[in-house]
Order: structure tokens, then sequence, then C-alpha cells
């Protein structure tokens, strides 16, 4: 495809990013992304890699990694015309599947060497969450970039300093765009980071004072561990006989992190092995009944799972909406206007009519 019908063919596209698609040929969008690549810290020769773009937009960087020998994986709630076009005219071989990052495991996808995460944390209504899913199949490094909450002076070094606050937008106060959820400043970006099971996360850049980029890295022991809520810090078994409500036999209560240390030891198997969870930041440590076994099912209703807020996306409120800066149209396809966001599949729960009326699932 020559320049001329390049040229002639991208006026069909709405863009997002900003970079050039062929030798004097520059794509119409309002993000100049080729200014994030420098602060990666990626070797230019990536032969051998396997690389994951998660809301990968226009595809800017799934292509900037397939140049450089990496096998790319490109992922999105919504596909978008201008990836594919992009995608022609660079005769890429990028693979793009449209999905959550809620819904990525390695069973299904792999793990990978290289993850990029750019701009879609504070999109997301459950930030940690996703970014255990990420560190689940990540061998070596995520590269991570992010709207901030910036403390003065606006300088990159001093926003690494002070106590770890995200503020919570319920409605499109940000931007006026409802698909903001999360804005942390730095020490909580980098705190949640290292939570979720990156053991050393470091700021790159904050390359404008309310936007970063963080790069975070993988343990020797931590690479590729798949991740789990399923752990306990320590059980009290009481005797066989022991019940509930005259109904339910009891095979072990969870008791807290301090009576554990009393009554096991503090160097009990139990204790020791949450001690090198903590240390190595590898899951939020949930207090359960570790005998799965002795819960009933419950029983739930179509109402009742309807009523929970999520459409056939998975996704909640405005989460099922077209992405960062794009609506749906009928057809399904994200495309960049300022319309307002519209609802991909409708939810269960009623839109917000105003600023104040929408109700949380």
């Amino acid at each position: 495809m020559t320049r001329e019908q390049i040229r002639a063919r991208l006026s069909a596209f709405r863009f997002f990013q900003k970079f050039e698609l062929a030798p004097g040929v520059i794509t119409n969008g309002q993000n100049p992304v080729e200014i994030y690549t420098p602060h990666f810290d990626l070797p230019m020769d990536l032969r051998g890699k396997r690389c994951l773009d998660i809301g990968c937009n226009d595809g800017y960087f799934s292509f900037w990694a397939e140049q450089r020998g990496a096998q790319v994986l490109a992922i999105d709630i919504l596909p978008r015309r201008a990836f594919f076009f992009a995608r022609e005219v660079l005769e890429s071989r990028v693979e793009f599947r449209q999905m959550s990052v809620y819904d990525i495991h390695p069973s299904e996808i792999g793990h990978f060497d290289i993850v990029f995460f750019l701009g879609v944390y504070y999109h997301l209504k459950n930030p940690i969450l996703a970014l255990e899913h990420i560190a689940g199949l990540t061998r070596e490094r995520l590269i991570v970039e992010s709207e901030i909450t910036p403390a003065p002076p606006y300088s990159a070094n001093s926003q690494t300093a002070g106590e770890g606050i995200s503020r919570f937008y319920e409605g499109d106060e940000l931007g006026a765009d409802a698909s903001n959820w999360w804005v942390p400043n730095v020490p909580c970006l980098l705190q949640t980071i290292r939570a979720a099971g990156f053991p050393r996360a470091e700021l790159a850049t904050c390359y404008v004072p309310s936007r970063a980029i963080v790069r975070a890295y993988k343990g020797m022991r931590t690479s590729s561990m798949s991740l789990t809520e399923d752990y306990m810090i320590a059980v009290d078994t009481p005797a066989s006989e022991s019940v509930v409500s005259g109904l339910v036999v009891v095979a072990g209560w969870a008791v807290s992190q301090l009576d554990s240390i009393s009554a096991c030891g503090y160097n009990s198997p139990g204790v020791a092995r949450c001690r090198w969870i903590k240390q190595f930041n590898q899951l939020n440590l949930r207090r359960r009944m570790w005998e799965r076994r002795t819960r009933r099912p419950r029983a739930t209703s179509p109402a009742r799972t309807a009523g929970r807020g999520r459409g056939a996306t998975g996704l909640t409120g405005k989460e099922a909406t077209g992405g960062p800066q794009g609506s749906a149209s009928p057809e399904g396809w994200a495309v960049q206007d300022r319309s307002p966001l519209a609802v991909v599949r409708q939810p269960a729960f009623p839109q917000r009519a105003g600023p104040s009326s929408q109700t949380r699932p």
C-alpha cells in the first residue's frame, strides 16, 4: 500500500493514539504515544520474548514490540477499526483478542515476558484485582502508565515521597469521563503494584504532572507464579464433634494473625508460610475457612444474578463502555468521539441521568 493510498483511507478512521503509521503519514489521534517508549528501558532486540498489550487501543505499543522481534498478543474490551487498519498497513502479525483484563489467565493465553498496562489502571473499578491477574502470568516485567494525583512541587523526584493515597471518582468528575474510577498518587501506585505480586516497582518518569510511567519486575522466586486467594494464616482445629447451629460439622476455625502466633507458635508452618508470602508481596491475605467442602452451595436465581449489575461483557457500570475516550456504535465497535459514553450491553441497574442519580451495584 502506497503512502497516497494510506492517506486516502486514513480519514475514514478515528485514532486515539498519535504515531507515524508510515513514513510521513501521521495518524489523526490526540495522544502522542511515541514519547512513552524511551522510558520503558527495554532492549532493541526482543526476539524470543512474548509480549501482552492490555488495553491495546489502536495498537501502537503492540506493533512497536513486534517490530523488535517479540511475539505479541493484544487485548481490549472492544475492537477498534483503527487497530485493524494499522495492522493491515504495517503487515503485522499481532494477534488480537477481545477480552477483559479480569479474564486473563495463563491456562487461556499462556505466560508473557513483558506486559504493557498503559492507560488502563485508573479506568478499572478493581485495579488490584487486575494487577493480581497480570502478576500471575508475567515472567519478567510490567510497564504501567497511569493518571496520577500529583503532589507539589511537580517533579518526578518529589512524587515518590509521602503516604499512598488514591482518589475515587463515583461519576464523571474527572475529565467528564465516567470510565475513570481510581486515580492514585505515585506512592499508592507503587504500593498496589508491589502488593499485587511484583516485588520491585520503580517510577520511571512523570512526563507530565498528572501522568506517570512505572517499571515493575518479578523476582526469581516469583516469576510466572500463579496467584490464589485460598491461603490461610492459621487454623485452630476443633474436636470432630463440634458443630455450628446444630447442623454443620466444623473442620477448622479461622483465627487472627496475632492469635495464630501465640496459639500455634511463631515458627509454625502456617505462620512461616504467610511471612514468606508477605515478604514477597504475592497476594492480599484473606481470612477464610480452610476447609471449603463444608460450605453448602448457595442457590442463585436468575433474577438475583441479573441484579448484580453485570452485563454480558462481565463488566459493571462504567467499565461496560467503549473505553477511556470512546463510545460504542451499534455494531459493537469502539469509535473515537466526544459524545456521551454509551453502554455496550445494557446492564441490570438504572443508568445515570445526572451526576448524583446513578445507582451502584
